[in-house]
């Protein structure tokens, strides 16, 4: 939902999913079919530890942006 510095690619194919869902949503309404996208924020992966961990104050900025008091994981959105 929002960019992200040093990443226009990841950023604009998070806007396609959006993008696609709503259309699809619309398209799909008089069928009755429901379309909905799951958009985590950061999500405590391996490859977001190993950022972190090579990265140094990145983990921190990060944190400095989110209003829940953790990052998310990966279950988190598997229960969505």
């Amino acid at each position: 939902l929002v960019g992200q510095c040093s990443a226009n690619g990841y950023s604009a194919a998070k806007g396609g999913v959006i993008a696609l869902s709503k259309a699809a949503a619309v398209e799909l309404a008089n069928d009755l079919i429901r379309v909905n996208a799951v958009c985590p924020s950061v999500t405590a992966t391996d490859t977001v530890k190993g950022i972190f961990d090579a990265m140094e104050g990145v983990e921190e900025m990060m944190k400095a942006d989110c209003v829940y008091p953790r990052f998310g994981t990966p279950e988190d959105i598997a229960s969505a």
